[in-house]
């Protein structure tokens, strides 16, 4: 029998934004939640009479099941402005999904009957008190609001509803269709009152189970954290960053920088930060790239090429101030820069799963891992430093950066320990052997870029397109092509490599900046070539090569590793830490959910049923 592979950490916590979902737009909400009211009203009546009656049935349905969540979409959207906004096509989705939850609930009453009239009004109270208790849940979790202003807006759902209920005798001197006899409005508020208390019991301890890990290892409650989430990604919410800087620490990285020159000044730098772009959305540094970019062009004039160096998301800032304190630290690393005309051919090397590169330019050696066609993800800061110090020889700068090129779901992180560490490092001295063999010719260098503004994040594809840097020395034509995007699907380099030499260059990597805006609303894994066909992936990198190379002339270069002293980044481990946390509390919750909820839910129901109505 196959056994079913484990899921790493990453992988678990990532899963979880599956469940977040997009909004269709309010007018189909209501037009979905009128549907089902309607629908669920004739089969009601055709499963308590045993006859069809379209007209009896379509005034049930719309005036208990379906007018109420229309009127309460409506109401709690005017009444959330006063406090914080809530869209109507939220407060219209969240009407229809509850609409299901009640015309399922009024089907199985009339199905079963057996008290006649009184078990579907039964089952109509429960339903109008289980549709308060999601809404209070959902509102919680997905809104900015307290507890007072949760239950105000999620109280007007049922109320409407339950108010349609009592005032039956009412409405039947309008609609005779509807006279179903007098419901006694105090024995009613007596059942509600009586199955909310019950839910609501149910509810606070599976709150309680849930919260026990989070606030035990970083002294917050879970439901907090997901609601600072939850708003980040639908309200751009900044809130989560307080939390992220607490439990975060300052560390020590390093910037690195390649620059070429012509004799007219600067041509184009290459930015290699030791920073992670994350954690996720645009909190901390999860727009470093394009932060960054803009920053450093306004700065020199020139094109700029950020690139991925080799950490994991340990290193991810925390804030805003995180992100600029990078800036500023890449500004005087600039100023440290020297040039020489020394520059060489790149070469390969390859060792187990790693795939590696080389390159001379003047003092700065540039260095690419890669793990394709294996899968990969980051590379601990440690183990980049160990292959970096290998590297280096005399006044030699070597600078490595992560080409995170080869996505699958099985890929993860590399860290001190893995057999992958050993391929990189132990790679290193062929390289090694290989530049110093390769001697040293003049360069010529040429920059281009193409913001694919035909794709979106969602698709892939961050706000910097794709750039290249096509660069000759001798008679070897060699091209980088980065991708302002989450990792490549695996496959796709080859594919890329293959038609730049079919293109005419001899040699070429294929690197992603791991930027996270493109990271989805539903699943944070989104690698390149997921969503766009490959082969239109491939054009637009060999475009831009070529159009790169046309802009080459000579060039002089060199580089520097600059030191980034108390950076406030997320921290050593807590990742780790976080995803370990989460998924003991998605442990608490397979186990005690069941059991709460279903124990809950019976006992709910029963303090309806018990309760006589004369």
């Amino acid at each position: 029998m196959l056994k079913r592979k484990p899921k790493d950490t990453k992988t678990q916590i990532v899963g979880l934004t599956d469940y977040l979902i997009d909004m269709i737009p309010a007018w189909a909400s209501f037009l979905l939640t009128l549907a089902v009211g309607i629908v669920s009203g004739v089969l009601g009546i055709w499963l308590l009479t045993g006859n069809l009656d379209p007209v009896s049935g379509t005034a049930t349905g719309l005036f208990f099941i379906a007018v109420p969540a229309v009127l309460a979409s409506a109401l709690t959207t005017i009444a959330s402005r006063a406090s914080h906004k809530l869209l109507l096509k939220r407060s219209a989705y969240l009407g229809f999904f509850t609409t299901l939850v009640l015309a399922s609930l009024y089907l199985t009453g009339s199905a079963f009957h057996s008290r006649g009239l009184y078990t579907v009004l039964d089952v109509m109270v429960y339903g109008y008190v289980l549709i308060f208790a999601m809404r209070v849940f959902i509102l919680s979790v997905t809104c900015p609001y307290n507890i007072r202003q949760t239950t105000m807006l999620a109280l007007i759902h049922p109320l409407i509803g339950l108010a349609f209920l009592i005032n039956t005798k009412w409405l039947a001197n309008f609609f005779p269709i509807l006279q179903i006899g007098n419901i006694s409005a105090p024995v009613l508020v007596e059942k509600a009152l009586a199955s909310s208390a019950v839910l609501a019991a149910g509810i606070a301890l599976f709150i309680v189970l849930l919260n026990a890990p989070m606030k035990r290892a970083f002294g917050i409650k879970a439901f907090r954290l997901a609601k600072m989430f939850i708003s980040h990604w639908y309200h751009g919410s900044m809130a989560v960053e307080e939390f992220l800087k607490a439990i975060g620490e300052r560390v020590d990285t390093l910037v690195g920088v390649i620059a070429f020159r012509t004799k007219k000044g600067l041509k184009s730098v290459l930015i290699i930060p030791y920073v992670h772009p994350g954690p996720f959305g645009s909190v901390g540094g999860s727009r470093i790239v394009e932060q960054l970019t803009r920053a450093m062009e306004e700065e020199t004039g020139v094109p700029i090429i950020v690139a991925h160096g080799t950490v994991t998301h340990d290193f991810d800032p925390v804030s805003k101030e995180s992100v600029d304190r990078t800036i500023e630290e890449t500004r005087k690393a600039l100023k440290e820069l020297t040039f020489n005309s020394k520059a060489g051919p790149m070469v390969r090397g390859k060792l187990g799963k790693a795939t590696m590169s080389a390159q001379r330019f003047g003092n700065a050696i540039l260095m690419t891992s890669s793990f394709s066609p294996y899968s990969g993800d980051d590379v601990d800061f440690a183990i980049g430093l160990n292959a970096m110090s290998k590297m280096r020889k005399g006044n030699d700068v070597p600078i490595l950066l992560d080409a995170h090129n080869s996505h699958s779901k099985t890929a993860r992180y590399v860290f001190s320990g893995d057999p992958t560490m050993f391929d990189i490092i132990d790679c290193v001295p062929t390289l090694r052997e290989k530049i110093d063999a390769s001697g040293n010719g003049k360069l010529s260098a040429g920059f281009a870029s193409k913001k694919l503004g035909d794709y979106t994040p969602r698709e892939g594809i961050g706000t910097e397109g794709v750039k290249a840097l096509a660069v000759r020395t001798g008679n070897q034509l060699a091209a980088y092509v980065v991708f302002d995007a989450n990792n490549l699907e695996r496959g796709l380099r080859e594919e890329i490599i293959s038609a730049l030499k079919d293109a005419g260059f001899d040699d070429a990597e294929v690197l992603t900046t791991d930027s996270h805006l493109v990271n989805s609303v539903k699943g944070v894994e989104n690698p390149l070539g997921a969503k766009v066909p490959h082969e239109k992936v491939v054009r637009n990198a060999v475009e831009t090569a070529l159009a790169a190379a046309e802009d080459m002339e000579p060039v002089t270069s060199g580089g520097v590793m600059h030191k980034l002293t108390g950076i406030h980044v997320l921290g050593p481990q807590k990742t780790t830490q976080l995803t370990s946390t989460v998924n003991s509390m998605i442990a608490i919750m397979k186990i005690a959910s069941p059991v709460i909820f279903t124990t809950t839910l019976i006992l709910s129901l029963l303090s309806v049923l018990l309760i006589p109505w004369v």
